[in-house]
């Protein structure tokens, strides 16, 4: 790809908020951290491609996956209960999926 059709590419992505569950179902909202550590802003082209964006900065941050990820794995919409990751968009619709 020549870096003007990649710069059309990237203007089109939009900011997602991910936030990952503490435990293994549901568990999205009980953080006591310091309020940005509670979630991070992705860009991605939709909800999913920044789920799988923030999965693969995890890896680089903490120098492994999150538990339950393997690479290639389908992300299903789920109820809240169910979720293990909630993506949020900018008109703050709440999304959860899990794997």
């Amino acid at each position: 790809m020549n870096v003007a059709r990649l710069r059309k590419l990237v203007n089109r992505y939009q900011h997602y908020a991910v936030i990952m569950s503490d435990g293994l179902f549901g568990n999205f909202f009980g953080y006591v951290g310091l309020p940005n550590d509670s979630f991070r802003v992705i860009l991605g082209r939709n909800k999913k491609h920044a789920l799988r964006r923030y999965l693969e900065r995890y890896k680089r941050i903490h120098n492994k996956y999150p538990r339950n990820y393997m690479r290639g794995m389908f992300f299903r919409e789920c109820p809240e209960q169910f979720g293990m990751y909630c993506v949020i968009d900018k008109n703050k619709k709440q999304t959860f999926y899990r794997t």
